[in-house]
């Protein structure tokens, strides 16, 4: 999930010496210091996905934990059909409730100087805490699949079929065989090989063995029993007697304690965290430079007169943020560390007690390296075969806002905004190095990164000159709070998050 959208850059909002007007500019006066101090605090538990609001957790509900769910189910599956000619295999663990409670906070310093009149530059360091507090049920009543557990014996079962085979063979190379007893051995030595191939796979070879089966009550256990009775009975029919080993499936269904097993197993095909995990991090974001230039600028000197100006400011963003762990299933990093270049182009026009800020901006976002795992958005849960070096190029996005403002008293003011952003698909490649991994589609990681949003804010802003009473200058300062929410999303996935932000804004005067 990107946080870039939801840590607006403190400059676009950030004020000087308000004692020229209630709409501050982004430039600082020539010679002029001005410290920068913010808090920003969002949480989320709900997310709007193509236009609806779902639980943020809304890819690990599930009606039915199944092959969609469980990476692995989907062959085990397919191996029980060709073994039992069933049409239809439905294996689960039941089914699946899930929440999650985000919190992001952000803690951030920086500043601006003014070069000269026209001309300012300034930098921002943003300190990132994430907490997840996530929650993960599964209800087995409804549970078809126990653990494949060594204590099973499967092991006998495969010793025995393969010396079934063996015992076949050397009937079928007595030359005074009959053709019809030869012909039947022949087709009964085909269904014990394919038997024993497929029951090796499936119980105990290392690689491939299911982590899950059918329990022995189950539709797919009964007929997997079945059928390896059929055999056992054509072969004590045909004289081969040392296939007598019973299948023993699974008694008792997988537990929530067992899935948790299957994810968090280090020698097992996920070899992930648990998705009750509660990540917690304290990094650093993304730092930003960048520099503002005043194109126009005819503000009335004072608080009540008519006005215009225009400024362009330019920004860096620098790859000092920490990405989520691959191996962690709600997870969020500090920022997207991949360099960005915004621009914005901000006009403010004052009359009277009322003023309008007005923002067009463009951010070009470069590309980046991350290792991820390889998977759609909906399929949550990727085995660590998936992971993968990749070169990720974000979509660009398109910004337009329009804030106004009342000055309700002398230094307090009452303001709002409507923000509307669009954002277009990311693209992904394989990191040079990295050879593709067989059987993903690389391009699934771009589902649901196109996006946009119509953002809602209001807050209230103070600005103070620094001068006394006596006419003695102090220290200027501004300080503003503001709420911001998402109200509609079309396209794409986003957090349905309530953000509070705190600004604190003092200067110095270095010179003239």
């Amino acid at each position: 999930m990107r946080l870039a959208p939801l840590i607006p850059a403190v400059f676009g909002l950030a004020t000087v010496s308000p004692a020229s007007s209630q709409v501050t500019p982004v430039t600082v006066p020539k010679g002029t210091l001005r410290w920068d101090f913010y808090g920003q605090f969002q949480a989320w538990e709900w997310r709007w996905r193509d236009g609806r609001r779902e639980e943020a957790a809304a890819d690990f509900v599930r009606s039915s934990v199944d092959r969609s769910f469980v990476p692995g189910l989907d062959s085990t599956e397919a191996r029980i059909r060709r073994l039992t000619g069933l049409g239809q295999v439905n294996l689960s663990l039941g089914q699946s409730t899930a929440s999650e409670l985000v919190n992001v906070g952000v803690r951030g310093f920086g500043g601006a100087f003014g070069l000269t009149k026209a001309i300012t530059i300034f930098g921002s360091v943003p300190i990132v805490s994430v907490k997840i507090e996530p929650r993960f049920l599964l209800d087995t009543a409804s549970s078809n699949l126990g653990l494949n557990r060594a204590s099973l014996g499967h092991g006998n079962v495969v010793v025995q079929l393969q010396l079934a085979a063996s015992a076949i063979r050397g009937k079928l190379a007595d030359p005074d065989l009959p053709p019809a007893e030869r012909a039947n051995l022949d087709a009964l030595l085909i269904r014990v090989t394919t038997l024993e191939i497929e029951l090796r796979a499936l119980l105990v070879e290392p690689a491939t063995a299911a982590y899950f089966l059918p329990t022995a009550s189950s539709a797919a256990g009964a007929a997997l029993r079945g059928e390896v009775q059929r055999i056992q009975t054509d072969l004590a029919a045909a004289g081969v007697t040392v296939f007598t080993a019973s299948l023993n499936l699974p008694g008792v269904r997988a537990s929530i304690a067992d899935f948790t097993g299957f994810l968090t197993d280090p020698a097992g095909p996920i070899a992930g965290r648990p998705i009750d995990d509660t990540p917690y991090l304290i990094r650093m974001g993304d730092i930003e430079v960048g520099a503002a230039i005043a194109l126009i600028d005819k503000f009335p000197a004072s608080r009540l007169g008519r006005g215009v100006r225009a400024t362009l400011d330019g920004t860096i963003r620098l790859r000092t943020a920490q990405l989520d762990r691959p191996d962690r299933f709600l997870d969020l990093g500090t920022g997207d560390r991949q360099p960005d270049v915004d621009l914005n182009l901000t006009t403010d026009i004052a009359m009277g007690r009322f003023g309008l800020r007005m923002v067009g901006g463009y951010n070009l976002q470069l590309p980046g390296n991350q290792n991820r795992r390889v998977a759609p958005p909906d399929q949550p849960i990727a085995t660590a075969r998936t992971q993968a070096g990749v070169r990720r190029d974000p979509g660009d996005v398109l910004r337009i806002s329009a804030r106004p403002f009342l000055r309700l008293a002398t230094h307090l003011s009452l303001f709002g905004a409507v923000d509307f952003w669009t954002r277009q698909a990311d693209k992904f490649d394989y990191a040079a190095g990295q050879p593709p991994v067989e059987g993903v589609d690389l391009s699934v990681l771009s589902e649901g990164t196109k996006s946009d949003a119509l953002l809602l804010s209001g807050g209230l802003s103070y600005s103070h000159s620094g001068e006394n009473k006596l006419g003695i200058l102090k220290l200027p300062l501004d300080a503003s709070v503001r709420y911001e929410r998402i109200v509609r999303s079309g396209t794409g996935v986003l957090p349905d998050a309530n953000t509070i932000r705190v600004d604190l804004r003092l200067y110095t005067r270095l010179w003239r």
